[in-house]
């Protein structure tokens, strides 16, 4: 769980601000979708063979 948490908070810290500048809606929806996302990506790198690949493709 460590090395979750350890990827989850740098993360989240990149998500806060979304590519267009509009500020953190802070609240409960927006951080279980924040969540959401998080556990989503780290799902998907512990599923693939590459965690490159599957970073390049989040990061597209």
């Amino acid at each position: 769980m460590r090395l979750s948490l350890g990827f989850a908070l740098p993360l989240a810290a990149l998500i806060s601000v979304p590519a267009d500048g509009e500020p953190w809606r802070d609240g409960f929806v927006p951080r279980i979708e924040a969540l959401a996302l998080m556990q989503t990506l780290n799902a998907s790198l512990l599923a693939s063979r590459s965690a490159t690949a599957t970073l390049e493709k989040w990061c597209a």
